[in-house]
């Protein structure tokens, strides 16, 4: 009884009861969160760390480390983790963004422990096989050919990222510069690791058929020896000058179009303000929508545009949200900037976004989060990218009582004063054989 006093002693422990959800929120001594939610329907659970680092984290010159690391820690311990996971039938995988690394795995709750304990082990160390790196460095580099190279919408995607934000090396890419992938080191992902992976900068999630006090202890088992880490500062590396253009040639079976991407600074931090946050994503969504007036009123007056797309990417370490307009023209690209001129010029002072527009998308909103609720890996997902963002846990629990709350002039008035601005960065991609009129 007193070894289990110990260990409950070592939480900061809050447990909320939130309509849909037994929702338990902690955090070890060592700064480890974790969050827990149980569902019961039945017996497994998704398991789901996320790292607060990300390509934004990696060194000048080193692009793609973080990425790489993703990789290669599926294959660290002597792949005893992964085989365990073959074995029993798991579900498990790996993304790295410009924020964070996160791993998941899908369980037989009677795994649920040993999932735990190799996790715990992959926050600690990091061994590589030569032969396994060799092989998936190659593999990260055919990656990077078909995720940008040989795709117009990934080379724009990433020249973008490289306007917003300048390095000497030309900018971030979450997979990687070649000829940088290429020199890649082992050291260098030890080096990452080491700085990175501590409790301090981790958040655990655990949603499915669990207890959650037997939940606390298991945690505590497994990772409450690790020590915290002085972690390091990542500087803005955002260059603001604006209408920064780059221009993209590439050979694809879109070689007839065109593409311009204009990415506007938002003069607000989403992540301080939730509902903000989610004001603005419903109003983007709002304008995604096939029958948004002035979308519809430009492509029944001319032919020149195929494709409009709104979205925007909030970036807690660089403190800046960007919204990105992509326009698709089979015309020249004097026509497409005389349009764009038109398209802001009506954002700028309508955006004219209906009640019955923004209820259409909350309905919308709402059913896609009834349909989460029934997926254990998605409620995990959601959590954790929300939960590196900045936002609470309760904050995040809650958001459909929010978005239902938000009006069509909150939505209106943020797309008015992003559009009241400068653009930051525009990109354009180019049929490789055109010729400047």
């Amino acid at each position: 009884m007193i070894k289990l006093l110990a260990v409950v002693c070592c939480f900061v422990f809050t447990f909320i009861i939130n309509g849909k959800h037994d929702f338990v929120n902690f955090t070890l001594k060592n700064g480890l969160r974790v969050i827990c939610i149980k569902k019961s329907a039945i017996p497994i659970v998704t398991i789901h760390i996320c790292y607060d680092c990300g390509s934004r984290c990696d060194a000048i010159g080193k692009s793609g480390v973080a990425h790489f690391l993703e990789h290669m820690a599926f294959h660290s311990h002597g792949m005893a983790f992964n085989n365990f996971l073959e074995e029993i039938g798991a579900e498990r995988n790996a993304y790295t963004s410009l924020g964070y690394i996160c791993f998941y795995e899908v369980v037989p709750k009677e795994y649920m422990e040993k999932v735990l304990e190799y996790e715990s082990a992959r926050m600690r160390s990091l061994d590589i096989n030569q032969e396994v790196f060799a092989s998936e460095k190659k593999a990260i580099l055919e990656e990077r050919n078909m995720v940008y190279d040989a795709n117009p919408a990934g080379l724009i995607h990433e020249s973008l990222y490289a306007n917003i934000f300048n390095r000497m090396s030309g900018g971030i890419s979450v997979i990687g510069w070649k000829h940088e992938i290429e020199s890649i080191q082992q050291q260098d992902l030890f080096d990452f690791h080491d700085k990175w992976f501590a409790p301090n900068n981790a958040v655990l999630i655990l949603v499915g058929d669990i207890d959650p006090q037997r939940i606390k202890i298991l945690v505590e088992k497994h990772f409450g020896d690790l020590k915290a880490k002085s972690l390091p500062k990542i500087k803005t590396r955002c260059n603001v000058a604006p209408s920064v253009v780059k221009t993209v040639g590439c050979k694809s079976s879109e070689a007839n179009c065109f593409r311009t991407c204009y990415v506007y600074r938002i003069p607000f931090f989403a992540r301080d303000n939730f509902r903000k946050y989610l004001s603005l994503s419903l109003a983007v969504q709002a304008m995604n929508q096939s029958e948004f007036f002035i979308i519809k009123k430009i492509k029944s007056a001319t032919n020149m545009l195929n494709e409009v797309n709104f979205s925007f990417t909030s970036n807690a370490a660089y403190d800046i949200v960007t919204i990105h307009l992509t326009g698709v023209s089979q015309d020249d690209m004097d026509s497409m900037e005389e349009l764009w001129h038109f398209l802001k010029e009506k954002l700028r002072t309508n955006s004219g976004l209906t009640d019955s527009e923004i209820n259409a998308v909350k309905r919308q909103r709402s059913t896609f989060i009834a349909h989460e609720d029934d997926d254990i890996k998605l409620i995990a997902y959601s959590i954790a990218s929300l939960l590196i963002s900045g936002y609470s846990p309760e904050e995040i629990m809650a958001q459909d009582e929010t978005i239902q709350a938000i009006t069509q002039q909150e939505c209106n008035n943020l797309i008015t004063e992003i559009f009241s601005g400068d653009p930051i960065a525009i990109s354009k991609l180019k049929r490789k054989d055109y010729e400047e009129k």
